[in-house]
């Protein structure tokens, strides 16, 4: 489960499975920064994969264009993997590639 709250400006997104915590006001505008934002908050296995939105809420991006575009440089050059058909409910979901969920997908 994870749970995304924002209120005061000294708040911050706590979720299980992300690696820092983001104040809410630290907005990733650039690509390069949304980049960055989106690897420090991605989940680490497939177990815990992620939809695109509860993403660029963890990683505060404010502009889902540019939230895209890193997502699809990051699956370009295989820093992360997408899981899901992207259609109703069953949305595209993203993890970070391993060496552990390779061997895991190849089992399946």
């Amino acid at each position: 489960m994870v749970v995304l709250q924002f209120g005061p400006a000294d708040s911050v997104c706590l979720l299980p499975w992300a690696s820092v915590m983001v104040p809410p006001r630290a907005r990733a505008v650039s690509l390069k920064a949304a980049t960055e934002a989106l690897l420090k908050c991605m989940p680490a296995s497939d177990d815990h994969a992620a939809t695109a939105d509860a993403l660029f809420r963890a990683a505060v991006i404010p502009s889902r264009t540019t939230g895209n575009h890193a997502l699809e440089d990051l699956l370009a050059v295989g820093a992360i993997q997408r899981l899901g058909t992207g259609v109703r409910g069953n949305p595209f979901r993203y993890f970070k590639r391993s060496q552990a969920s390779e061997e895991r997908a190849a089992r399946r």
